[in-house]
């Protein structure tokens, strides 16, 4: 892709966080090269003039990310799902001014899911103030890898198997690709599974199991996407805990961001899962939370922020 973005006077550099011998997983290899040809191409095309173009690629015992960061004008918070639908443009006028038919972003969804993968977009994060978006996109790839016998730099991040856990979980997340994931490792590891693609179903589930049960809520704990169009994750967690009836579920944050941020959420979320995430740590982290589950305080400070993006 250099020539490309040669072409446009655009800059490419590629950063490598991974071992060596993790950088691989098992896939159709010209299948992948069209959806990274694809993502390059168009963060090169929507990028201004002496600019750079990042790929960041980094791995864990069971999976591979790559991340494709440009620094153009960004997507709207409301079009960050919708543009990997069929004929999708941010504006209309794309197809005009940039050119492309809007089924790229759906054929690499597509390819990636078959790929039993994940892909996202995620707005960019000012390094010196987390809580601000900067300029440009962050297009995320995950993918599953297995383990090999020659994994020598990753022996060490192996951990025993995760034991199997019980209790009904309701995982929220706007992206049906990323609930889909989670549920599925969470039936396999023996928990009951609801899902809910909005801060307002989060709501009514919660309510509606809570009353079913009372006063100890049917559901054991809630995976709660922060990046929520509509009524967001931090809106969805205070009126959660400002409900006797929802109070005391324990929620755990699905996060882009770093847990740096973590602190913001203190007194709130009683844990945080950063995406792209580990199957042991997302299962680890709801076995902490459920192990030292505690009574929640209702809220009732309404002092503090009504909303927060993460």
């Amino acid at each position: 892709m250099t020539a490309l973005a040669d072409a446009s006077s655009i800059r490419l550099e590629l950063n490598s966080y991974a071992a060596h011998d993790a950088n691989y997983f098992d896939a159709d290899p010209d299948r992948i090269l069209q959806v990274l040809t694809n993502l390059l191409s168009n963060a090169i095309k929507f990028s201004p003039v002496n600019s750079t173009v990042s790929v960041q690629i980094d791995a864990n015992i069971e999976a591979l990310s790559i991340k494709v960061i440009d620094r153009g004008r960004g997507i709207p918070a409301d079009k960050l799902e919708s543009i990997f639908d069929r004929f999708q443009q941010v504006e209309s006028s794309d197809a005009s001014k940039k050119g492309g038919t809007g089924l790229g972003l759906a054929i690499c969804r597509s390819i990636i899911q078959q790929h039993g993968g994940m892909i996202w977009a995620q707005p960019n994060r000012d390094w010196a103030k987390p809580d601000q978006i900067a300029p440009g996109t962050t297009f995320c790839v995950q993918f599953t890898r297995s383990v090999r016998a020659g994994d020598t730099a990753m022996t060490n991040l192996m951990s025993p198997m995760t034991q199997q856990g019980e209790g009904l979980i309701l995982v929220c997340d706007d992206d049906a690709g990323i609930r889909t994931v989670i549920c599925e490792q969470l039936r396999r590891h023996g928990y009951d599974v609801i899902e809910a693609g909005s801060g307002e179903e989060v709501i009514a589930l919660a309510h509606e199991k809570a009353m079913r049960n009372v006063p100890t809520p049917v559901i054991s704990a809630i995976l709660l996407d922060h990046y929520l169009p509509g009524l967001t994750g931090w809106e969805t967690l205070r009126q959660l805990r400002s409900s006797p009836a929802t109070a005391s579920i324990p929620v755990i944050v699905l996060s882009v961001s770093s847990p740096a941020e973590r602190p913001l959420l203190v007194g709130e979320a009683q844990g945080w899962v950063q995406k792209p995430f580990n199957e042991n740590l997302l299962l680890g982290e709801i076995a902490r939370v459920l192990k030292s589950k505690v009574s929640l305080p209702i809220a009732q400070d309404d002092t503090a922020p009504s909303r927060l993006t993460v």
